[in-house]
């Protein structure tokens, strides 16, 4: 978990996050690599998401969406990963994009795919960040940077 402010970036411990998302002068990023029980309780007890969005998460999803509500947009956004004998695997990412938070949820994986090409964008935005070359002032900036690694990565794979 990162806080991104005017002063740069800085990991913040997960029990900091309720005291951030209320905090004036910056926002928070959460990147969640896997779905599992810790995730689902944060997105429905500490953020208050929509029960059908969390089960979006959970749930594998072949379709790009978005939906708006009242204080955010959830986006499910998708990459692809090439397989064996011309198989091309679908990374799911999932973004919460609020005005003092991004939350961002990988997968679920299909057989075979590893964590880390799942985390290659997100990865490559957060370096960015913690190198100093890349500072967002809003969730929505970083979600656009995100989004944008991604469609480069689909642009070289067409």
């Amino acid at each position: 978990m990162l806080w991104v402010s005017e002063g740069g970036v800085a990991p913040r411990r997960p029990d900091e996050l309720p005291s951030l998302i209320e905090k004036d002068g910056g926002f928070v990023w959460v990147d969640i690599p896997a779905w599992d029980d810790e995730a689902a309780r944060l997105l429905s007890e500490t953020f208050g998401f929509h029960p059908l969005a969390i089960q979006g998460c959970a749930q594998r999803s072949h379709v790009p969406k978005v939906h708006a509500y009242p204080d955010h947009m959830f986006l499910v956004l998708h990459d692809a990963e090439p397989g064996q004998a011309g198989h091309v695997h679908l990374l799911e990412l999932d973004q919460f994009v609020g005005r003092r938070y991004l939350v961002t949820v990988h997968g679920p994986l299909g057989e075979g795919v590893a964590v880390e090409a799942a985390l290659r964008e997100t990865g490559a935005v957060r370096d960015r960040m913690e190198a100093g070359r890349f500072l967002p002032s809003t969730p929505a900036e970083l979600s656009h940077a995100i989004v944008s690694r991604i469609g480069r990565s689909l642009e070289s794979h067409v």
